[in-house]
């Protein structure tokens, strides 16, 4: 592992090949390891030390006696033990050698509106590249991995860089911040021009920063909130892909108290409210214009980050991530025509729902075939179609769209099949999978000049072959995420 900065200029100083008298150096080493030893102790205390600071821990969520890091909270009615092993480091107190752009040393040189700063170091880990339909397929992932235009962008918000090899991703240690602002008056959309400064390590401009001069009597007070969400409408994808996240990283710091504001209302019934219901969560509204006064405005600062902890943590708060309970063989094999897939499909469904059709038939072993479109028409339960897809679905296969997200609420060995033009090669579906410890399947299709789907012979074969060895179970045990290292203390 790649020493700390602070710790490898330590390193420098104790194998320096300098001529300077013995007495000097040994002056210098002790020195140097006071520092360090230094900050181990406020790391160490830090870490533990969210049981002292009962005004920013939920009772509910204290950290056991040997919690060392974020990730290992008492929670009496969740099973976090997988994802604690991907748990971040947390330090939240500026000391000698950290380098400046970590959070607690921004928040000491920001405005005193900047109560308090913690940076959290998400580990390393590994993942395996796709399963792959055939050597067109793994040559167009190859090329989408390597291209120099791999950038981050709305529909790609976190593409896996790191080492790449032939059979694995090995993704480097990510950083994320959290900082709690005292005493602002903003409106949500003012809140989130100062999360934009804060996040980006610039100085906030303190004269268009709001004071209490310009508070009025209808202006709502709040103690204590988090603004979850940013885009308008609030949907079901914004809050998975950005929601979700954002709140588990501040989880810690969250008390039964805290609003947990959007910037939308959120229709009573709708796919965002019923998962806020189900993660125990009461959001409220804060429109763009209405302007409250926050006592203290949590801070959540990430790159929508795709880690297993994020990931895995959220589908044990759901019950779906479970090592205890085994279910029976589960018979459906759900086709995802989303409601936004690759347009190069839109002739070729016919074609993959016939195929699909004829594989379950020829197998006689009573198994089904379900259309999403037809499945969430007919339930309306988000409760209710996170158990169908736990419980029930054994195969999930469809075009990269919005839909294929719903894989995350599948179990783990849930074979996932996605099909996409070789012009649009999509990694996300694929880096959630594999950390979920899915089955995945990447078909990079070949499309005519006219940009529509080519489905040869060939491919739908291998299409069956590969839904009819994982009935069998006879399929490759799929593999999820590993540790590069572990923190130590």
């Amino acid at each position: 592992m790649k020493p700390r900065p602070f710790l490898a200029w330590l390193h420098s100083q104790l194998t320096s090949k300098s001529s300077a008298p013995r007495a000097t150096v040994i002056a210098a080493a002790v020195c140097v390891s006071l520092v360090v030893l230094s900050f181990l102790g406020v790391a160490f205390s830090v870490v533990l030390g969210a049981e002292k600071r009962d005004s920013k821990v939920s009772p509910e969520l204290q950290p056991t006696k040997a919690a060392r890091m974020l990730g290992v909270l008492e929670v009496s009615d969740h099973d976090f033990r997988d994802s604690t092993q991907y748990s971040p480091l947390v330090v939240s107190e500026c000391v000698v050698h950290m380098p400046q752009h970590y959070a607690p040393c921004l928040a000491s040189s920001m405005p005193f509106a900047v109560e308090f700063g913690e940076e959290l170091m998400y580990p390393s880990f590994r993942i395996a590249v796709p399963n792959f339909a055939d050597d067109h397929s793994r040559m167009r992932f190859f090329d989408r991995m390597r291209s120099e235009n791999l950038v981050e962008t709305a529909s790609e918000p976190s593409v896996l860089r790191g080492v790449l090899n032939d059979h694995s991703v090995t993704v480097g240690e990510r950083h994320a911040r959290n900082f709690i602002l005292r005493d602002v008056v903003v409106s949500a959309q003012g809140a989130q021009a100062l999360r934009q400064q804060v996040c980006s390590a610039e100085r906030i401009d303190l004269d268009v920063w709001p004071t209490y001069k310009n508070i009025s009597e209808s202006t709502m007070e709040i103690s204590r909130a988090i603004i979850a969400a940013d885009q308008v409408p609030l949907s079901l994808y914004n809050l998975l892909d950005q929601s979700t996240r954002v709140l588990e990283q501040v989880w810690h710091l969250i008390s039964p108290s805290t609003h947990i504001l959007v910037p939308s209302l959120i229709e009573k019934g709708s796919e965002a409210d019923q998962l806020f219901q189900l993660l125990g969560i009461v959001a409220k509204p804060l429109s763009q214009d209405e302007t409250a006064r926050f006592h203290e405005l949590l801070i959540s600062c990430q790159e929508s980050l795709i880690h297993p902890f994020l990931l895995i943590r959220l589908s044990e708060r759901l019950g779906i991530w479970t090592k205890d309970q085994t279910p029976p063989q589960p018979k459906v094999v759900l086709y995802i025509d989303a409601t936004s897939p690759d347009p190069g499909f839109a002739g070729s469904e016919r074609v993959l729902i016939d195929v699909l059709a004829a594989t379950l038939k020829g197998r006689g072993e009573n198994e089904r075939l379900v259309r999403w479109s037809d499945l969430t028409r007919k339930m309306t339960s988000l409760e209710d179609r996170i158990a169908f897809l736990r419980d029930q679905v054994s195969i999930i296969v469809g075009p990269s769209g919005d839909d294929m997200r719903f894989h995350r609420f599948a179990r783990r060995s849930t074979l996932v099949i996605e099909l996409m033009s070789e012009a649009r090669i999509s990694l996300r579906t694929w880096e959630e999978a594999r950390i979920l410890e899915q089955n995945f399947w990447l078909f990079a299709l070949r499309t005519d000049a006219n940009g529509r789907i080519l489905l040869p012979e060939t491919t739908l074969q291998s299409l069956s072959k590969i839904i009819t060895e994982h009935l069998f179970q006879r399929s490759v045990a799929p593999s999820g995420a590993s540790k590069f290292y572990d923190w130590h203390f």
